[in-house]
């Protein structure tokens, strides 16, 4: 399969993305904090619709699967494979990463009487953190309400696959990569029905890479299609088509069950996977989008607001959690604020302040320190 490389996406787009990703993973977690004020029967649906936002992990992992696979498929058989990728990919992960641990372990809590339960906790298992094995500590303990930062299990997925697969886009031809990325999407299937058949939690399924391989390879398998001429009209009507009859199984889920959760034992046998196709199409409509400036989709995309959202994606998904704690814990008790019987107005304010503060904390952070960190390591790799 003859590939061609100069068809990079226009990352506006890849960044509008990536926007929409943290905005629904930011209202999952904050729904999250509120759902047992939600109670009367508005607020139950709204809070079922919110609570869908952990589907925008899955589609960080598509793309993200797209965007590095593309970076390895870019750099085989050039001199320095191995070293550039984990150099570079180190500079842009650790730093923050560890900065973060430290403030929420050691320096949060003078600060903050509201963290200092939770940091006391968190330097516990802070072992696992720093290895990237949240989600091991996730999966042994049963569930994430067993573990404080439990949401770093998504960081920890990415590290451990992105660990091997620069091995398997090196040794592999296209085509045996193409049947690989192809295996070990069912194989996580498989693996999470056995597991779940088992009597595995549906959190401890949801987190372990081996059953959360289907978005990544999605992702994988778009780069390495995107870049063979011959794939181009075919993958384009593909996508399109198990997108929509996967979006109509997601719709068809939540309306028997009354909400599409990770934790429900139905969603986590199929849920995964069936994210995995809509966001591939998805995904793929914003690169076709990046081609076509003129579109509406592209307009929409390339929002200013939305793409700052995505450029700074990486410390606001580390800080969304602590900060919404804060917030709550500090300026707003559910059970004191309603108006009409209804959390909404309260739940808009705090959303409101959790957005604005973790746009703002992910602004400086760039600034900061994770631009100048790039700057260095464009220099050294």
């Amino acid at each position: 399969m003859a590939l061609h490389a100069d068809r990079a996406p226009r990352i506006l787009t890849l960044d509008g993305i990536r926007g929409m990703a943290i905005i629904a993973v930011l209202f999952y977690h904050f729904a999250d904090q509120f759902k047992s004020a939600f109670s009367n029967s508005i607020d139950k649906t709204v809070v079922s619709v919110l609570l869908t936002g952990w589907v925008g992990v899955d589609l960080f992992f598509v793309l993200s699967g797209f965007l590095i696979t593309g970076i390895l498929l870019e750099s085989r058989g050039k001199k320095g494979f191995f070293t550039d990728f984990y150099g570079r990919r180190s500079f842009r992960i650790f730093p923050l990463y560890y900065c973060f641990l430290i403030l929420v372990c050691f320096v949060g809590p003078a600060f903050s009487t509201v963290l200092a339960e939770q940091s006391a906790v968190i330097r516990g298992d802070v072992g696992w953190h720093l290895l990237y094995l949240s989600n091991v500590l996730v999966a042994m303990k049963g569930g994430f309400s067993n573990v404080d930062a439990g949401y770093l299990w998504s960081l920890s997925v990415e590290e451990q696959f992105y660990l091997v697969w620069p091995l398997a886009v090196f040794f592999l031809r296209i085509r045996s990569l193409v049947i690989f990325s192809l295996l070990l999407f069912f194989s996580s299937l498989v693996f999470r029905l056995v597991a779940i058949s088992n009597g595995w939690t549906a959190d401890s399924v949801y987190v372990l890479t081996f059953t959360h391989f289907e978005p990544i390879t999605v992702g994988s398998l778009l780069a390495i299609l995107y870049r063979s001429k011959n794939w181009q009209k075919r993958l384009r009507i593909f996508l399109f088509g198990i997108g929509i009859v996967s979006l109509v199984i997601v719709l068809r889920i939540w309306i028997m069950r009354g909400g599409f959760v990770f934790y429900d034992v139905i969603v986590a046998k199929w849920g995964v996977s069936l994210c995995a196709l809509i966001f591939g199409a998805f995904v793929w409509k914003g690169i076709e989008t990046a081609e076509s400036a003129r579109s509406v989709t592209y307009r929409v995309m390339t929002n200013s607001i939305l793409r700052s959202f995505g450029k700074y994606s990486y410390c606001i998904y580390l800080i969304h959690v602590p900060v919404g704690l804060v917030i709550e814990k500090l300026l707003l008790t559910p059970q004191k604020h309603l108006v009409f019987d209804s959390i909404i107005p309260a739940f808009v304010c705090f959303t409101c302040m959790a957005f604005a503060s973790c746009w703002t904390i992910g602004f400086f952070s760039w600034k900061l320190l994770e631009r100048p960190i790039l700057k260095l390591k464009d220099k050294l790799f």
